[in-house]
């Protein structure tokens, strides 16, 4: 939150306030919990914040800004025990909100923390992870099931790109994907990355005497051998048969997990590492 965002954004003059009293309200990311046995907060929580004064004005002249962790709407979940990390798609709200304010007193500030002993480890890469979800249609227009990036016999391919800098390709790239097949014979979905076969996605059809699914979800993973940081993802359907040209699959969503060296990239990264987790001092 700079000079240019209080002033031409909020509409507010950066000067005529004290800095000490600039302060983000916000509750993350994430969806609040199904079940109200589960603990929230009933209100909005302060977020520590650090502010950089460079002439120590305690005015917010330009140049002048503060900076806070803020959170995407979706959510990463990490399973201590099996050391897994999984997405969370926000099913109801594409953006989260933050509230600034200038009046409620001193902001809270983020506070030094030093290291109370000598490192012992060295951590020299970190767990990068990503996901792809795209909520565009629920087949049966209930329930919490959405898909997206529709394949038919007419337009059978879908492709995507990502690049992850400094991926650390000594190191085998783990793959999950799940799609949705609305067929009724049955179909392959065929995937591949950099031109390279990973696997294939084999669905059964819904049988036409049962009442219907609206689609049948087939999840696979597996291990890439990645020789470059950018990764092209091609995803091809193939219907066993479509005499009623309604077949379709659907990418339900995928995952990628990968290791990148801890080198910076850009203005700002985010990082995480499992091998740090009860390491000792890091």
């Amino acid at each position: 939150v700079d000079y240019n965002f209080v002033k031409n954004i909020l509409k507010v003059e950066p000067t005529s306030f004290n800095l000490n009293t600039l302060a983000i309200y916000g509750n993350g990311g994430g969806m609040v919990p199904e079940l109200n046995s589960v603990a929230r907060p009933d209100d909005l929580i302060e977020n520590p914040t650090m502010v950089v004064d460079n002439n120590g004005n305690n005015k917010m002249d330009d140049g002048d800004y503060l900076l806070f962790y803020g959170q995407m709407p979706d959510a990463w979940k990490f399973n201590a025990t099996t050391q897994v990390f999984t997405h969370e798609k926000n099913l109801y709200t594409d953006q989260t909100y933050y509230f600034l304010t200038t009046d409620a007193g001193t902001g809270k500030r983020v506070a030094p923390s030093y290291s109370d002993a000598s490192p012992n480890k060295t951590i020299t890469d970190f767990d990068e992870h990503a996901y792809h979800e795209s909520d565009e249609v629920n087949l049966i227009a209930t329930g919490k099931r959405w898909l997206g990036n529709k394949m038919s016999s007419f337009d059978n391919s879908k492709d995507f790109s990502l690049n992850f800098p400094n991926l650390i390709t000594s190191v085998p790239v783990k793959f999950t994907s799940r799609v949705a097949a609305a067929t009724t014979y049955g179909s392959n979905t065929a995937v591949k990355i950099n031109g390279q076969s990973v696997f294939t996605h084999s669905v059964g059809g819904i049988p036409s005497s049962t009442y219907p699914q609206a689609s049948i979800p087939g999840q696979l993973s597996t291990n890439y051998n990645a020789n470059s940081s950018q990764l092209n993802i091609n995803y091809t359907f193939s219907p066993n048969a479509d005499p009623a040209g309604t077949a379709a699959v659907y990418v339900d969503w995928f995952e990628i997990f990968l290791k990148r060296s801890l080198t910076m990239a850009g203005d700002a990264m985010p990082f995480r590492s499992v091998a740090s987790i009860g390491a000792g001092s890091v």
